[in-house]
């Protein structure tokens, strides 16, 4: 089984390719995304986060349903935010207030190559986001609603912590 990469790898901070075609390796690649996130029993995952630079992410739905989103790009997001805690499987053991919108509208590809549209609203939107950011090298630190928060973890952990504007969501 592939293995979470940490945050300390600078893998995670990387820019995800777009996949040219969902092939057999991608397929594998959701596969194995998928089974990461049951034993773990975790709520999204990015290909980066196992190693893959590639714009691959898997969320858990409220029906406890997995769904692959790739080439995600995000096409509308609400001017509602929510403040929701926070954690990253790649940041074990750290959790972090971060404002997100309360819904967004996403087009990508599944995992049979079919464009989709979608909407995820509250959770699911968040875990969407949260995704969505590491395929910018981006991660939820650099989004912590608390100030205090940011310099905590970069002293304890001596990361540099990337501030990032609430409304900065669009692809890269």
């Amino acid at each position: 089984m592939r293995k979470i990469i940490l945050f300390t790898d600078p893998i995670i901070r990387e820019i995800s390719l777009d996949v040219k075609k969902v092939t057999n390796k991608i397929k594998d690649l959701i596969f194995d995304m998928t089974d990461i996130l049951k034993s773990v029993e975790g709520s999204g995952l990015s290909a980066v986060q196992v190693g893959e630079l590639l714009k691959v992410i898997v969320i858990r739905t409220d029906d406890n349903e997995f769904v692959p989103l790739i080439n995600p790009k995000i096409i509308e997001i609400s001017n509602v935010f929510l403040n929701s805690s926070e954690g990253c499987l790649s940041i074990p053991r750290v959790y972090g207030v971060v404002e997100r919108p309360a819904h967004v509208t996403v087009h990508y590809l599944n995992e049979r190559g079919k464009k989709t549209t979608t909407m995820f609203c509250k959770g699911e939107g968040v875990i969407v986001l949260h995704e969505f950011d590491h395929l910018y090298g981006r991660l939820f630190i650099d989004r912590f609603f608390n100030r205090v928060q940011r310099r905590h973890f970069q002293r304890r952990y001596k990361f540099q912590v990337r501030k990032i504007d609430k409304d900065y969501y669009d692809s890269g």
